[in-house]
């Protein structure tokens, strides 16, 4: 008869930053205070009480689970304490929280976005970076279950994702929400748009790679400057030839340019041309008869 397994309690892996900060006292009561007074305290200070604790080493996902409050809403009521003077002012005579953080989300929006046109021109390093994006995925196959886009469809490709970018921002549609953390293989997979059956090779992988670059490069001139790089660096997505067959492929170009150089046309003969008109100078002596190879002595 064998003996029963005794179950053992699993310990905890690890003991993360908010378990660290939460075993403090002094966090633990600040902790119970906010979770006792949370109905009677109004939004500034529900915000300031949070910016300490999370400046004390706790997170917004722990303080989720603390206060029984979603982390977005941790993080809206710190943004509202975060506000200038003026706003809380607002705030505080009836403006709506909601509509200032969201004017305050838009104008950070687009500083952000000026900020990365603005280093773009200074570096050019965004948009180098976006334009190996734009080659690696042309170049990959089978393991992203496609065909190549390289050679001649390359530029076609170009011009046809540039379109349906163009055609994006105009109809103000929203890119896919993909972490832009993901190794590039699982980003390419996760931003595959769904394709109609019997639709072309071309126009899936034209839409797949516009859904890419309306996340990663939502700047219109960044965009445009990294698919002009492409452009420039379409030799990247040739194999890479060793020594031996460049000098392989010197000698046979050679043989093909002296090929078409023996089979070239003759030239056609214009009347009034160069080849029409008298030799100028003294006219040569005849050859002597006598003496073959001579000629005749002037007289």
């Amino acid at each position: 008869m064998r003996a029963k397994r005794t179950k053992t309690e699993k310990k905890r892996a690890f003991r993360n930053q908010h378990h660290r900060a939460k075993a403090i006292p002094k966090v633990q009561k600040l902790i119970n205070i906010v979770r006792n007074g949370w109905a009677a305290m109004g939004l500034l200070e529900r915000g300031q009480r949070l910016g300490k604790l999370v400046s004390l080493g706790c997170s917004r996902r722990g303080l989720e689970r603390e206060l029984k409050v979603s982390a977005t809403s941790v993080r809206r009521h710190m943004e509202i304490a975060g506000l200038p003077q003026n706003d809380l002012k607002a705030i505080e005579a009836g403006v709506s929280a909601k509509a200032i953080l969201a004017r305050k989300a838009t104008s950070d929006r687009r500083r952000r976005i000026q900020e990365r046109v603005d280093e773009d021109q200074r570096t050019g390093a965004l948009s180098d970076g976006i334009a190996t994006i734009i080659l690696e995925f042309c170049r990959s196959g089978y393991e992203l279950r496609k065909d190549p886009m390289i050679g001649r469809i390359f530029p076609l490709l170009l011009d046809r994702v540039e379109s349906l970018v163009g055609d994006f921002e105009a109809s103000g549609r929203r890119a896919v929400k993909v972490s832009k953390k993901l190794d590039r293989r699982t980003f390419f997979r996760k931003t595959r748009p769904r394709a109609a059956k019997g639709t072309a090779e071309l126009v899936r992988q034209a839409n797949w790679l516009a859904e890419v670059l309306s996340l990663i490069a939502p700047e219109s001139q960044v965009r445009a400057n990294a698919i002009l790089k492409a452009r420039r660096r379409a030799g990247e997505l040739l194999p890479k030839r060793t020594p031996s067959e460049l000098r392989e492929d010197a000698v046979v170009n050679s043989l093909v340019r002296n090929i078409e150089l023996f089979n070239l046309p003759p030239r056609k003969f214009y009347p009034g041309g160069a080849r029409s008109m008298l030799r100028q100078g003294r006219p040569s002596q005849p050859p002597d008869p006598k003496c073959p190879g001579k000629t005749e002595p002037k007289s």
